[in-house]
C-alpha cells in the first residue's frame, strides 16, 4: 500500500540575479513564426530563478541552442 506524505522541503530560490538560469528547448511547433522571410519552428526559453524574468529566443534549427 502506498501512502502519500507531504513535501518537507521548502522551495528555495537563488539569492542573486543570474545565479541560476533554467533553459528549455521546444519544437517542432505546429504553428511557426515568420519574420523577414525566415521560418522559426523551434524556440528556447531562459528563466532567471531569482527574479523569474523570462526570455524567449526563436530558432530556425535545433542545433542553434548550443
Amino acid at each position: 500500500m502506498m501512502i502519500k506524505t507531504p513535501f518537507t522541503r521548502k522551495n528555495e530560490r537563488s539569492n542573486e540575479l543570474l545565479d541560476l538560469i533554467h533553459a528549455e528547448v521546444c519544437g517542432l511547433i505546429p504553428i511557426c513564426a515568420i519574420d523577414e522571410g525566415y521560418i522559426y519552428i523551434y524556440f528556447i526559453t531562459f528563466t532567471n530563478d531569482h527574479s523569474r524574468y523570462g526570455y524567449v529566443h526563436l530558432m530556425k534549427y535545433k542545433p542553434e541552442s548550443f
